[in-house]
């Protein structure tokens, strides 16, 4: 009889709605773009992850149709491209044309939401968060935003920075990295706020990660070759270290518009035949696994992905205190060394205090590690589902 199966069908009810098989979360992210970058790796990953829990997951970006993300999506994962990308990110001499352009696509975003009807939206990056706030308002929606770099670092522009300051306190929540973001707003907004780190899941394709070689003499460095990762003066710094260590060698991985700063500083340093400039990299455990040890030589950050990723490979690791972010992730004269920011001198001696003792650089690589259990995925998503499905 059926009164006898029903303990039985409850627990497998019960079971399965706990983990999401039956009433799965709507949930849709938003994000400008999908390209290389450490906002665009933590939503991809966020939005795998919530696909293989069989959540029902929509990733919006503004691009053009047949876009596709830089890094790999689980086919769960529904990517809209909206079409709505506008050039130089609403910077305008034209206030009041800037403002009709952000309206425009809050609008268009709007009509797609109210179509969709998700039970949570999820935006990340400054611009898109203020897009979507107002594509939300009235609808309903739970809307949590997200900041993925230190604002009080990073300016917006005088409009944005206004709407920010507007619309912002109308999200349900706000997602931010480090304590040193969340103490930029106001005080009232704290309730509101979530510190919620990167996770760090490195594709490893099934395969053990690679056992780093500390003989190897190179040093190695990834991200946008832009002002703010401070690449010319990593560069300055390695011209002291080759003049002590000559046979060591640097490696930039990444793009951006400071390519060409870079090519020409690295000409006036004598540097080509030591310092490389590849490019971009889609095997990042490879390109990491190249080398000895890795620099972050940021301005300013909000939670770096590439450290992270380089500490899990097993690389000692050395950046500049540069308010956000390193110091969350390093433990000084642990598993690596924070020196201060921008201070080509110190960085210099770090690197060959790293350098001339092996023994040094095993014992960080070896404690960098920790950092996969420290930020696991499965520890930053039950953070995230705390918000989701509250």
């Amino acid at each position: 009889m059926f009164s006898d199966k029903l303990p039985t069908f409850l627990a497998f009810l019960l079971h399965y709605t706990v983990q999401g098989s039956i009433f799965s979360m709507k949930i849709t992210l938003v994000i400008s773009a999908l390209n290389t970058g450490g906002a665009e790796r933590v939503i991809t990953t966020l939005a795998n992850a919530w696909a293989e829990q069989d959540e029902n997951v929509s990733l919006i970006t503004f691009q053009e149709p047949g876009y596709q993300s830089f890094y790999p999506l689980n086919p769960g994962v529904n990517l809209r491209n909206l079409n709505l990308r506008v050039k130089n990110r609403f910077y305008c001499p034209n206030l009041l044309v800037s403002l009709w352009k952000l309206l425009k696509r809050a609008w268009f975003l709007r009509q797609f939401l109210k179509k969709q009807k998700p039970d949570c939206v999820i935006a990340f990056l400054d611009t898109v968060n203020i897009t979507t706030i107002l594509a939300t308002l009235g609808l309903k929606i739970p809307v949590i935003v997200s900041e993925r770099v230190d604002p009080s670092q990073h300016p917006i522009g005088p409009l944005q920075n206004f709407l920010r300051k507007l619309t912002y306190p109308l999200a349900d929540h706000i997602v931010v990295q480090t304590t040193q973001i969340q103490d930029y707003f106001p005080k009232k907004l704290h309730p509101r706020i979530s510190i919620i780190p990167n996770p760090v899941a490195l594709p490893s394709n099934g395969s053990p990660l690679p056992n780093i070689d500390y003989k190897r003499k190179n040093i190695i460095a990834i991200g946008r070759l832009e002002t703010q990762k401070g690449f010319d003066l990593l560069l300055q710094a390695f011209s002291a270290v080759h003049d002590k260590q000559p046979e060591w060698e640097l490696v930039i991985w990444g793009e951006g518009s400071e390519r060409p700063v870079l090519e020409a500083l690295r000409a006036n340093l004598k540097l080509k035949a030591y310092v490389h400039l590849p490019g971009l990299t889609n095997n990042i455990v490879q390109v990491l696994s190249e080398g000895s040890l890795f620099v972050l030589s940021s301005r300013y950050e909000g939670f770096p992905n590439s450290l992270c990723e380089a500490m899990g490979v097993g690389l000692p690791v050395i950046a500049f205190d540069c308010g956000s972010g390193s110091a969350d992730i390093i433990r000084h004269n642990i598993d690596g060394l924070l020196v201060p920011a921008q201070n080509v001198n110190a960085l210099t001696n770090a690197i060959l205090q790293l350098i001339e003792n092996i023994e040094l650089r095993k014992q960080y690589g070896k404690r960098a590690k920790e950092i996969i259990e420290r930020f696991s995925l499965k520890k930053i998503l039950k953070k995230w589902d705390g918000l989701t499905h509250c």
